[in-house]
This record gives structure tokens, sequence and C-alpha cells, in this order.
């Protein structure tokens, strides 16, 4: 799905990840119910009423759906929720409480690293948008598969091909500037990053390729509005989201200031008379690995 993972991994590495108190707040208060909270529809939709077993979910940030997921379980069993961002962690922990016979650990993790976990060992695996900063989509989910036990379920929303396009157009515009060479390698990695990012039938397919059967898709889109470059680019979503990937990927590039007041007055110009209206195209997947076959007995 990528060309050239390398260069996007460097990208990533260089973006700052953790979030402070302040912004995990924000996120929880602001983001949450315009971006978070479709993601957790499309996973707990997928979800019976009643949860067994092992359960870990990748990505909890606030805990939205860890909450849901504890609330639906029966008790036999465990929930493990990673996060990047211990502050995150911290209200997801709050959010579930301690009243609970359930098991529940709250662990850091950062999504592009591979999970901490022994092979077959969780009934139920989730994955959640934090996907997005992954380089490797197929590897993060082999990974999620080869933790999950024979028979289990594994369920990722994500964001698809497509998600911020508009915005990625007037970035790789802004690149491809004739006559300024330097911006040459930064222009590659912003097309690594938007390679990386798979769309439905790419998705299906890593799940497959991973060893899942029964993989059904389900997308969703919709769109978020802003009146200007400035509210884009301060908006707590873009700010606390993709944006330090867009500007490790500027660093790349040159001169990051310059390259973003420019991607700023292109949204100005382009919309001068109507919202910048950016696209979000999710994707959820659902796919089970199929039980061990016991041989028979001559």
């Amino acid at each position: 799905m990528t060309r050239d993972p390398t260069r996007l991994r460097e990208a990533l590495r260089r973006a700052p990840r953790p979030l402070e108190e302040r912004q995990a707040r924000a996120y929880d208060e602001e983001i949450h119910p315009l971006w978070g909270e479709r993601f957790a529809n499309l996973q707990l939709a997928a979800l019976e009423a009643s949860i067994g077993g092992a359960v870990l979910e990748v990505g909890c940030g606030a805990g939205a759906v860890t909450a849901e997921i504890v609330a639906r379980h029966r008790g036999d069993g465990r929930v493990v929720a990673v996060d990047a961002a211990p502050a995150m962690l911290e209200r997801a922990r709050a959010r579930v409480g301690s009243d609970r016979q359930l098991p529940i650990f709250f662990r850091p993790h950062d999504p592009t690293e591979r999970l901490p976990f022994a092979e077959e060992t969780f009934d139920l695996v989730l994955g959640g948008p934090a996907l997005e900063t992954v380089a490797d989509i197929p590897a993060t989910i082999a990974d999620l598969v080869r933790v999950t036990v024979p028979g289990g379920r594994v369920v990722v929303a994500m964001p698809l091909g497509g998600t911020w396009g508009e915005l990625l157009d007037l970035f790789a515009e802004v690149l491809r500037r004739p006559g300024d060479l330097k911006l040459v390698e930064g222009e590659t990695a912003l097309a690594d990053y938007r390679a990386s990012m798979p769309d439905g039938p790419a998705l299906v397919a890593a799940c497959e390729r991973a060893g899942l059967v029964d993989v059904e898709l389900e997308t969703t889109r919709w769109e978020l509005l802003f009146r200007s470059g400035r509210e884009f680019f301060y908006a707590p979503l873009i700010e606390t989201g993709p944006l330090p990937v867009w500007r490790a990927i500027a660093a790349m590039g040159g001169d990051v200031l310059d390259i973003f007041v420019r991607v700023k007055d292109a949204i100005d110009t382009d919309y001068a008379r109507r919202p910048f209206a950016v696209s979000v195209i999710a994707g959820r997947v659902v796919g089970y690995k199929p039980p061990e076959v016991t041989p028979v007995s001559p």
C-alpha cells in the first residue's frame, strides 16, 4: 500500500506523539464528538450485547469504547487497553472506574511498534483510528491477527484513503513548486503517506493476507467544515491529530513555516466564498481467525 515505507517511517519518527493532559482533555471534549465517536460507533456496532474472554483494544484514546466493552463483558476474562499517550490512558482509566470485578489493564503502547503480547492471547482484538499513524498497515494488521486466538475475531475501524484529500491536494501543489529541488524529498514523503492509507478493498486484502476469513467491510463518509485556513490548522482535531505528521513531512522538504503558510493561503484563495470542506472516509473490517484443525487419527 506504500511505495517506500522507510521514508514515511522516518517522517513518523520525527513527529511527536504523546499528548499532555490539556490536549487529552481537548480530545475528550472537542475532538471525540467530531472524530472518535464515529469510529467508536463503527466498532461497537460490530460487537455483541454480551462479550466474553480476553479483549485487547489498540488505540483506546479516552476510553469511550473501553467503557462500553467493560459494560458488556460477562466477566469471564479480562480487558487490556493500550494507547500511545499516558494522559489518554488516565482519562480512559477514570472513565471505566475501579469498582469492577473484571480485570482491566491500561498500558502505554506506540501503534507503530509491535504489540508486546504473546501469540494467540486474545479472543477479541480491536484497532481504532490511531492506526492512521502507522506506515505499514498490512504489517500492523498481521500483528493484530498474531495475538488473536484461533477462532477469535479482529475488528478494525480507521480512516481510509481519501481522508484529508482536499488538504493533501493543496499540500502536494505547494511541495511540487517548479524549480525548487529541495521540496522533492517532502513531495515523495507525502506521496508515500497518501499511499499508506488503504482504500476499503486494500484493507480487506490486508486482513485476508494476514489469515483472517469471512472479512466484512463497511464504509462511511462525512465532511469537516472550516471557515478559513487558520481555523483549519488551529483546530484541536488537526493540531493533535495528523498535523505533527504533516509537519514532519514538510520538514523533509524545507522550511516548514513557509510551506504551511503557502498551504493556508491556498485554502483561503480557493475557498474564499465557501467553507473548506475536508473529507473523512472511515472503514470498518471484521474478520475471524480460523480455528485450529485437529488432525484425525487414521
